[in-house]
């Protein structure tokens, strides 16, 4: 499933003016609307990073295991590579980012 961003549009909306981004799928159907008005095409943004969120989710749960791999083999001695004391945040912040993405929070 790929998505991407679609229609830009303008909404009149009291009070204001909303500047609007669809995030569509494969076939067209609309997934999110995108809705911001900061004057700094912030909806843009926003929708793509939406769009991107199924590929950055497959990406995260292919690095994870890598991820703790690695880490465990150092610290085994089998392998020999630097571990940071602050390594192991990133690895819980993944494993959580996953979690919420699939609503396992």
């Amino acid at each position: 499933m790929k998505w991407k961003t679609g229609t830009q549009r303008t909404i009149n909306s009291y009070p204001q003016m909303l500047n609007v981004t669809e995030i569509v799928g494969d076939n067209g159907e609309i997934i999110a609307v995108a809705i911001y008005n900061d004057g700094k095409d912030s909806q843009n943004k926003n929708a793509r990073l939406v769009a991107a969120a199924p590929d950055l989710l497959a990406c995260c749960k292919l690095a994870l295991p890598l991820l703790q791999e690695y880490r465990e083999r150092v610290i085994k001695g089998e392998i020999t590579g630097h571990l940071l004391t602050a390594d192991y945040g990133p690895t819980r912040d993944m494993e959580a980012a996953i979690a919420a993405a699939e609503g396992r929070e």
